[in-house]
């Protein structure tokens, strides 16, 4: 069986959502991000997924950088991962970009038992935000697994400046 991770970069639909920072994935803004490049996308992370294990597809699939749980519906329901069946498990993270992980699982392989949403905060700095670590505990032909997902903040600010908080998250 196959269980893979992939951060599929920034896969927003093209709707505003004035909780989040998503606002260059809109079809007026810089990326003239639409319709078509939005089924363009889901398209080719199906077509990533799907020649990974041919012709079997992944059990369980952990994800980056995703916007809300409708992308996740959209990539399940393409006709490449359709057989799949995959199920969701998906939180609205309080990240800042407005990005999440998430995790899909086909139960007729995997059974999980147990997920969590893990937050990760800084002591006396409330301001910071990241996306929560999924932590899903599920047999897989009847092995016990405990897989994390998680996307560390980004070193976007320097290396110096955000390397406490990458080790934060990875503890």
């Amino acid at each position: 069986e196959i269980l893979m991770f992939y951060n599929v970069e920034n896969l927003f639909d093209t709707i505003n959502d004035p909780s989040k920072t998503d606002e260059d994935f809109l079809p007026s803004a810089s990326f003239n991000w639409n319709t078509e490049k939005y089924n363009k996308k889901i398209n080719d992370l199906a077509k990533v997924i799907t020649s990974l294990g041919n012709p079997l597809l992944p059990a369980v699939i952990g994800l980056a950088e995703i916007e809300n749980r409708t992308v996740l519906e959209d990539l399940v329901s393409n006709k490449m991962l359709k057989k799949g069946k995959y199920k969701i498990i998906w939180k609205e993270s309080p990240d800042e970009r407005g990005i999440d992980c998430g995790f899909l699982y086909n139960p007729s392989v995997f059974l999980p038992e147990k997920s969590e949403f893990l937050s990760v905060t800084i002591k006396d700095d409330e301001a910071f935000k990241t996306r929560d670590v999924i932590y899903v505990k599920g047999k897989l032909k009847q092995e016990e697994f405990h897989i994390f997902i998680n996307h560390w903040p980004s070193r976007r600010t320097g290396k110096n400046e955000t390397d406490f908080k990458r080790n934060l998250v990875a503890q």
